[in-house]
C-alpha cells in the first residue's frame, strides 16, 4: 500500500510539472512567434500590407468560425 501511494504522489507531481511546464513553453512560443509581432505591427502608423490583408480577411469572414474551411456549412 505504501509503495503504491508513493508512486501515485510522485507520478502526480511529475505530471503536473511537465504539464504546466509544457503549457508555459507553448504560450511563450506563441508570444515569440506571432503575438508580439502582431502587437508591434498594430501600433505602427503605417500598417504593413500583410497586416492590412489580415484585417480585411477578418472583416469579410468575421463570426463564421471554422465554416471558412469549407467542410462546415452555415445556414445563411
Amino acid at each position: 500500500m505504501e509503495c503504491t501511494l508513493w508512486s501515485i504522489i510522485i507520478g502526480y507531481f511529475i505530471g503536473c510539472m511537465f504539464g504546466v511546464g509544457c503549457a508555459f513553453a507553448v504560450w511563450y512560443t506563441i508570444y515569440l512567434g506571432g503575438y508580439r509581432r502582431a502587437v508591434q505591427d498594430g501600433m505602427l502608423d503605417e500598417k504593413p500590407l500583410r497586416f492590412q490583408k489580415a484585417i480585411e480577411f477578418n472583416r469579410r469572414h468575421g463570426g463564421k468560425g471554422l465554416s471558412i474551411l469549407g467542410f462546415i456549412k452555415l445556414n445563411e
